[in-house]
């Protein structure tokens, strides 16, 4: 009776009685939960013809290997393709190539990547309605945290501005200046320019402001003291008027 037991929890079925589920058997489940459904519905379905003892875990270890090294050959194939289209010269064939690229590796972290890199040669190439778009996607694929999603919002800032749209240009400058992700000093800088040439000397004058503090040892401090005394000049004509 305990070796049919024995055998049972082998196969994965729960013990009736409530006993524990043995090693094998939670080695078993655990690979089997990082499946893909494809793979793993057929091996639940046929549990007992093909899971049994140790060889059900090599079986289902061996399938699993399988996987990794297709995702593998996958994530190549898609970083060959992403470049040949980085180091292609033609600015339409590389935007051909960086699209194809997405379309056919959708789910790999190279295709990620290729949605920001055609964002820019859109930009580039004076698509700007394309290349916001193309950002803003960029934006909901990469984490909030990580520097490439900071990457795709001063993209779409700067495309944002190129459009005339200077609204939605200072918002995506102000976000990075915030995020502490390595794009603040750029970023205030672009949102003091935008500011002041939306007619927003208090805003632009704030950006400024918080530029020299954040970085008082930059090249660029000559420049922001004149912009800002420019500023300054138009706020006090602006007011004796």
């Amino acid at each position: 009776m305990a070796d049919e037991k024995t055998v049972e929890s082998q196969r994965g079925e729960p013990l009736a009685d409530g006993e524990p589920r043995s090693p094998v058997q939670e080695m078993v489940d655990e690979i089997l939960e990082g499946l893909p459904e494809w793979i793993r519905e057929p091996l639940v379905q046929n549990f007992r013809q093909i899971l049994a003892g140790m060889a059900c875990a090599l079986l289902v270890v061996a399938l699993w290997s399988g996987y990794t090294s297709f995702v593998e050959r996958g994530e190549q194939a898609a970083s060959a393709q992403l470049g040949t289209a980085i180091h292609t010269s033609d600015a339409g064939k590389r935007i051909e190539l960086l699209k194809k690229v997405i379309s056919e590796h959708g789910s790999t972290d190279a295709a990620d990547h290729a949605v920001l890199l055609l964002a820019a040669a859109q930009r580039d190439a004076g698509h700007l309605d394309e290349a916001m778009k193309s950002f803003d996607r960029a934006k909901k694929i990469f984490s909030a945290s990580s520097a490439l999603y900071d990457s795709a919002l001063m993209g779409l800032g700067y495309s944002a501005e190129e459009s005339g749209m200077l609204g939605e240009a200072a918002a995506s400058f102000k976000k990075a200046s915030a995020d502490a992700l390595g794009y603040e000093s750029v970023a205030l800088l672009d949102l003091a320019r935008v500011s002041a040439a939306a007619g927003k000397a208090e805003e632009a004058l704030a950006a400024y402001e918080k530029f020299m503090a954040a970085s008082p040892m930059s090249q660029e401090l000559d420049f922001v003291r004149f912009e800002i005394m420019k500023l300054s000049d138009k706020s006090l004509e602006e007011d004796k008027s």
